[in-house]
């Protein structure tokens, strides 16, 4: 029998965690709504950490499963013709990116918003939000996007930065060979952003200030003239 490769074996674990871990999440939802009996104060509280950490690794297992799927090239992308705004607006709407605390505000600003990107809308958003919740994850600030336009190589390139509402001010107008980079802890959510950007044709940094600046190829002029 042929040994199964590294993401196959990945692929048959997650799998096999999906099951259990949808039966820990059931039973964990009937405690906290009382249906087997009423709760104690502390019980409520530990049956609230127990929800938040299954909640958490059925996050991990999802993501771990689509950087499996990316890899393999099984992941699904819508790809259309959007413009920026489209795709960065719902994030700040949602009032939190995906793992952030809720209420947690984010301010969304620039000047490249009407650019044309080739672009599957909810993945790129995905992985925008992704980055939005590791800095948050670091920096109690209120969080920013900022955008523009910036020429490179002869082509037109939307720069985003993700980050707190004083990094993005700094990083938006730098040129890009001035800005500090450095690399970023290794983070399942923070590869699969990494992939999904990468497979839009997009480039990651990750700044000293920690602070994300995705670079992504604009698809035609700004539409709105």
């Amino acid at each position: 029998m042929a040994r199964p490769s590294g993401w196959e074996l990945l692929s048959v674990a997650l799998h096999d965690c999906r099951s259990p871990l949808g039966v820990i999440l059931g039973y964990t939802q009937m405690l906290s709504e009382g249906r087997v009996g009423p709760l104690t104060d502390r019980q409520r509280e530990v049956t609230a950490a127990l929800m938040r950490s299954a909640r958490d690794l059925n996050e991990l297992v999802d993501r771990l499963s689509a950087l499996v799927n990316l890899e393999r090239g099984t992941l699904p992308f819508n790809l259309q013709e959007v413009t920026l705004a489209s795709v960065l607006m719902p994030l700040a709407a949602a009032g939190e990116a995906d793992g952030q605390a809720p209420g947690r505000s984010m301010s969304i600003h620039g000047t490249a918003g009407s650019s044309r990107l080739t672009a599957d809308p909810i993945r790129l958003r995905d992985a925008l939000g992704l980055l939005a919740a590791e800095v948050a994850a670091s920096d109690d600030a209120p969080l920013a996007i900022r955008h523009a336009v910036r020429r490179r190589r002869g082509h037109d390139v939307a720069t985003v930065v993700v980050g707190t509402s004083t990094s993005v001010e700094v990083l938006t107008d730098a040129p890009p060979s001035t800005l500090p980079e450095r690399a970023a802890r290794p983070h399942v959510g923070l590869t699969l952003a990494q992939c999904i950007i990468e497979a839009h044709h997009g480039r990651i940094r990750f700044t000293a200030g920690d602070a994300f600046i995705v670079e992504l190829p604009v698809a035609g002029p700004d539409v709105s003239g």
